[in-house]
């Protein structure tokens, strides 16, 4: 995974805000610097390799010093923007979208490093506040990872909770649950709901294939209080009942 903290910036070129029109699409040949932008409000696609990357007014978007790419603005809005040169040379080759628990912070950030620019302050008040700024962001990122792990390894344990929650998750990781459901969709593409369905999924399989266990004891031992919602879950998911899936996937057991 990308890391913000593998650039060594040198130089801020540029502090602008962007206006982007719903439909605007550009194509960008080479990059000629790193670029930081937040969203105060609409949305960018970029596609690079294709794969895409979504801007909007919860993240951050590091774009990379000699990439190609193309970007459609899927929402017209306002993009401040920060343009930096770096020691390294594509030390960060593709897109790095980081999740912000307040995005407000870093648009006042952004408004006194513009000022800073525009009144001719020293390189090294410029640089300093823009280091603060990638600081925050940096612990931004490690907070997330800390945050996330801490809770997929609780969910790991006790996913056959029925009484699990996304405040009990978030408050184990000591987030929002609007946060935890953002951080959850950029990291897995997916809900925290969703993911805890999968993992119960993932063990009702095993456990129809490997024991004898009758499909009550099996969907009790995978967080469901009642077969009947356990049989239809488990269909919708797997495309089969819970007994015709056993039949075609049982395992001698000796």
């Amino acid at each position: 995974m990308a890391d913000l903290r593998t650039l060594t910036p040198t130089e801020v070129v540029e502090v602008v805000t962007v206006h982007s029109e719903k439909g605007r699409y550009l194509k960008i040949e080479n990059r000629s610097h790193y670029g930081l932008s937040f969203c105060r409000e609409g949305e960018i696609i970029y596609t690079q390799n294709g794969k895409c990357t979504r801007s909007d007014a919860n993240c951050a978007v590091i774009l990379p010093q000699g990439g190609c790419y193309e970007l459609e603005g899927t929402r017209t809005g306002e993009f401040p923007l920060i343009n930096f040169r770096c020691a390294e040379e594509a030390a960060l080759p593709g897109f790095l979208r980081i999740p912000l628990r307040s995005p407000e912070t870093y648009w006042r950030e952004f408004e006194a490093l513009r000022e800073q620019m525009l009144l001719g302050r020293s390189r090294y008040a410029v640089m300093s506040r823009f280091y603060a700024i990638l600081h925050r962001l940096v612990q931004e990122s490690e907070m997330q990872n800390d945050a996330l792990a801490s809770i997929v390894s609780y969910l790991e344990e006790h996913y056959a909770d029925p009484a699990l929650s996304n405040t009990q998750l978030a408050e184990r990781g000591g987030i929002s649950e609007v946060y935890m459901r953002q951080l959850f969709r950029e990291r897995f593409g997916t809900s925290p709901k969703q993911y805890v369905l999968e993992l119960r999924m993932q063990k009702a399989r095993q456990l129809l294939c490997e024991s004898g266990a009758p499909v009550g004891e099996i969907a009790a031992a995978c967080g469901f209080t009642a077969i009947y919602h356990f049989c239809r879950v488990f269909k919708s998911a797997v495309g089969q009942t819970p007994t015709d899936y056993r039949r075609e996937n049982r395992k001698t057991v000796l």
